[in-house]
C-alpha cells in the first residue's frame, strides 16, 4: 500500500505541476504586431524565406552563391511572380553581426550597383535587372525584380528599401481601365 501512495503522490505532483505550466503559459500576453514602417525580427535566411513564403511569395531556392562584392555568401532564390516569363531573382546574405553588416552597407552605392571593395577599388554589379536592397539585423538583401508585392512584403520584413531603383506600380492595362 505505502508503493501505491508514493507512486500515487509522484503522479499528482506532475499532473499539479503540467497544469500549472499550462496555466501559465496560457497567461503570456499575446506578441505584439509590428507597427507600419517598421520590420520583423528575422534571424537568418531561412526566417526570411519563411516570412516571405506564407506572406504569398513565390519562392524556389536556387543554390548557395559567393561574389567578389559582397563578404558573406548568399543564398539565392527565384521569385515567381507570373506564370510566364524569367523569373525575379532574390539574394538573402547573413552577415555576423549588426556592425559587420552595416560596414557592409556603406561600401555600396545609393543606386545598388556599384560597390566599393574592400582594397578600395570600385566595382560595377551588372544585376539581370533593377537592384532593390534592403538590410536589417543581420540581413542584407538583394531582390532584382519588379514586383511591387514582392516589394511591400520585403519592406514589410526588412523595413524600407535601403539602396537601388524604386519600384513603380504599374498600372494593369489588361484589365480594360
Amino acid at each position: 500500500m505505502r508503493g501505491l501512495a508514493a507512486r500515487l503522490a509522484v503522479l499528482l505532483t506532475a499532473v499539479s505541476l503540467g497544469i500549472y505550466a499550462l496555466l501559465a503559459g496560457g497567461c503570456a500576453p499575446a506578441p505584439t504586431p509590428p507597427l507600419p514602417g517598421s520590420s520583423i525580427l528575422l534571424s537568418d535566411a531561412d526566417a526570411l524565406a519563411d516570412f516571405l513564403a506564407q506572406s504569398g511569395v513565390n519562392l524556389g531556392f536556387i543554390g548557395e552563391a559567393e561574389y567578389d562584392w559582397f563578404e558573406e555568401p548568399g543564398r539565392v532564390y527565384e521569385v515567381r511572380t507570373e506564370p510566364e516569363g524569367p523569373p525575379d531573382i532574390l539574394y538573402i546574405h547573413t552577415y555576423e553581426d549588426e556592425q559587420a553588416l552595416h560596414e557592409e552597407l556603406a561600401r555600396i552605392d545609393p543606386e545598388g550597383n556599384r560597390v566599393t571593395l574592400a582594397d578600395g577599388r570600385r566595382m560595377r554589379v551588372e544585376w539581370l535587372g533593377s537592384p532593390h536592397i534592403y538590410a536589417d539585423g543581420q540581413l542584407l538583401v538583394v531582390y532584382v525584380g519588379r514586383s511591387k508585392q514582392v516589394a511591400d512584403v520585403l519592406a514589410q520584413a526588412l523595413g524600407p528599401q535601403v539602396a537601388g531603383a524604386s519600384i513603380v506600380a504599374v498600372p494593369d492595362i489588361k484589365g480594360g481601365k
